[in-house]
C-alpha cells in the first residue's frame, strides 16, 4: 500500500501535535510471523462496476437487511449483498435540502441509514431505497472557531463527542475532540490532543461503548488514545518491533512528511498505519499497512496480552486486502481488490472473527 500524495488529498489524513512521552502497555506486532487466510474467489463479492455504480475505495459501510450501504469519499451506495449488485443511490450530494455536502460519520439506528454532514453541521436519515426522513442540527447552527464539528459520535449515558475540523491556526485552541451534554449545543474541549493541520482521515475513531470512552488513532503513529470527558490519554503502544518507524519520525507534526518517509525507497521495510480499529468482547482489532504494500489484520486479547496477525489473500496476491475491514456479529467483511484490475469496483470478503484469534 503506497502512500502517495493524491491519497493524501482522497484518503483526507488527520494528525495532531506532539509525540508520546509515557511507558504505554504494548501491543506486540510481528509482522513476520503473519498467517495468511487464503481468499476462496468464489466467495468473493464484486460490487457492481458500471458507470452508475463505481466507487473508489470503501471509507465506511453498513449492513442493512439484505445490502451494502457503502460510504466512499462522496458516494453513499447500495448493493446486493449476495450477488453486489448495484441497488441504487441512498442519498446524493447537492444544494439541496434533501441533499448532503460531506459525509463525515455513517451509523444506523435501526433500519434506518444516518450520517453526520459536516458541512452542514446536520444529521441526515434515510432509508435503504433512498427515501429522506429529514436533518436535524445537533450542535446548532453556529460554531466557534476552535471547535467545529466533523464528526458525531454517542457514548450512552456520557453525551456526545465531536472530532473537529482544523481552523487553520486562527483561533488561540483547536481541540481535536469536543464533548456535549445530551441536550445541549455548547461544546466542552476535551484537552490531550490539538490539530495542526487541516488533513485527517476518514476514519480516527471509534465508539468504545463497553468502556464508555472513544478510542482515536493518527495516521502513521503508533498510538491508540482513549478520549473521556476527562481528555485524551495514551492507552496502548502499537510495537511493529524492527519494522516501527522512527519515533522521530512519528513525532513529525505533518502527515506529508511522515508519509513521505513511509514511502521513500529503502531496502528497510516499514510497519504503521493503524486503521479501523474495532473491539468486540475482549479483543482489539485494527488493521495496518507495510511500505511493501501489504496490509494486515490483528487481533489483540487483552486478558492473555497475544496479539495475532493475518494477511487476507489469494495464493498469488491478484486478490488481496486494502486496510479497509468492518466487524458485523462474529464476523469481519474485508475490502479485496484484484491487483490485477485495478479500474474494478472492491470486492468485500466475509471471514470470520475466530479465523483472526
Amino acid at each position: 500500500m503506497r502512500l502517495s500524495a493524491s491519497l493524501v488529498g482522497s484518503a483526507l489524513l488527520l494528525a495532531s501535535c506532539g509525540p508520546t512521552k509515557a511507558p504505554l502497555p504494548t501491543i506486540p506486532v510481528d509482522v513476520d510471523k503473519a498467517g495468511l487466510i487464503s481468499i476462496d474467489t468464489s466467495r468473493l463479492v464484486e460490487l457492481e462496476t458500471s458507470d452508475s455504480s463505481m466507487i473508489y475505495d470503501v471509507s465506511s459501510f453498513e449492513l442493512c437487511g439484505d445490502r451494502f450501504i457503502v460510504h466512499s469519499r462522496n458516494y453513499l451506495r447500495s448493493f446486493d449483498i449476495r450477488t453486489g449488485r448495484f441497488t441504487g443511490n441512498v442519498a446524493r450530494s447537492g444544494k439541496n435540502y434533501d441533499e448532503f455536502s460531506y459525509i463525515g460519520n455513517l451509523w444506523l439506528e435501526g433500519d434506518t441509514i444516518v450520517f453526520f454532514d459536516t458541512n452542514n453541521g446536520a444529521i441526515f436519515s434515510y432509508a435503504t431505497d433512498g427515501t429522506f426522513y429529514g436533518r436535524t442540527y445537533p450542535f446548532g447552527m453556529s460554531f466557534s472557531p476552535e471547535e467545529k464539528p466533523r464528526q458525531y459520535y454517542t457514548i450512552p449515558e456520557v453525551g456526545v463527542f465531536s472530532t473537529n475540523l482544523s481552523n487553520d491556526h486562527t483561533a488561540p485552541r483547536n481541540p481535536r475532540y469536543s464533548f456535549y451534554h445530551f441536550g445541549d449545543t455548547v461544546p466542552h474541549p476535551v484537552d490531550g490532543r490539538e490539530i495542526c493541520e487541516p488533513t485527517f482521515l476518514s476514519d480516527g475513531t471509534f465508539e468504545d461503548v463497553a468502556n464508555k470512552r472513544l478510542l482515536s488513532w493518527e495516521p502513521l503513529r503508533d498510538t491508540v488514545f482513549a478520549v473521556t470527558r476527562e481528555g485524551v490519554a495514551p492507552l496502548y503502544h502499537v510495537d511493529f518491533g524492527e519494522l516501527a518507524l522512527p519515533a522521530e519520525v512519528q513525532a513529525m507534526p505533518y502527515s506529508a512528511d511522515r508519509i513521505k518517509y513511509f514511502n521513500r525507497k529503502s531496502t528497510h521495510r516499514y510497519a504503521s498505519l493503524i486503521r479501523y480499529l474495532q473491539t468486540k468482547n475482549d479483543n482489539i482489532y485494527f488493521a495496518f499497512a507495510c511500505s511493501d504494500e501489504k496490509n494486515y489484520l490483528v487481533c489483540y486479547n487483552i486478558p492473555t496480552q497475544s496479539t495475532t496477525v493475518r494477511h487476507v489473500a489469494s495464493p498469488d496476491e491478484g486478490f488481496s486486502q486494502t486496510t479497509f475491514f468492518k466487524i458485523t456479529g462474529d464476523s469481519a467483511f474485508v475490502e479485496v481488490r484484484d491487483r490485477n484490475n485495478l479500474l474494478s469496483n472492491p470486492y468485500l470478503y466475509q471471514i470470520a472473527l475466530a479465523d483472526l484469534q
